[in-house]
This record gives C-alpha cells, sequence and structure tokens, in this order.
C-alpha cells in the first residue's frame, strides 16, 4: 500500500510540474490540491484546502503545494565549517 501511495504522490508531483505554467497563470502564490493529474481545489490558505481536501478524498494521496516561480521548491541551508581544531 505505501509503494502505491509513493507511486501517486510521485505520479501528483509530476502531473504539478507538467502544469505549472498554467498554474502559476491562475493560481500564483495559492495552493492547489492535484488528485489524477487535475486541479481539484484551490486557496490562498493551506490549512483550509487541507481540511476540504480530506474531507473530500479521505486518506485518498492527493498533492498539496504552492503555486510559486518556480515548479520545483528550493531551499538553501548555511553551515558552519570547521577549518581548525584548537
Amino acid at each position: 500500500m505505501e509503494e502505491l501511495n509513493n507511486q501517486k504522490l510521485d505520479a501528483e508531483i509530476a502531473a504539478f510540474e507538467k502544469m505549472h505554467p498554467q498554474l502559476k497563470e491562475h493560481y500564483l502564490n495559492q495552493f492547489v490540491a492535484i488528485h489524477e493529474g487535475q486541479v481539484v481545489d484551490a486557496d490562498a490558505e493551506f490549512e483550509s484546502l487541507a481540511l476540504r481536501t480530506v474531507e473530500c478524498f479521505g486518506d485518498i494521496v492527493v498533492l498539496i503545494r504552492q503555486v510559486g516561480e518556480s515548479p520545483k521548491e528550493e531551499y538553501l541551508f548555511r553551515s558552519v565549517r570547521l577549518l581548525e581544531v584548537i
């Protein structure tokens, strides 16, 4: 079951990335719910969208992601590097 959920999530992520240009036109800075490769709901608030999605789909995997300028989320981590032990 977990493998099927992972495959479905991967498919929804791929659909999100493929649809990103259109999503950006209509939903920039909003959260969208993607199920079976289609936008099934959208909202400016994550919590509101998540509650409606669970109410509608139960425990079925539905991707909820914010539409930004880029289809992929980018993270920047800064770390301390030890140069010399004293």
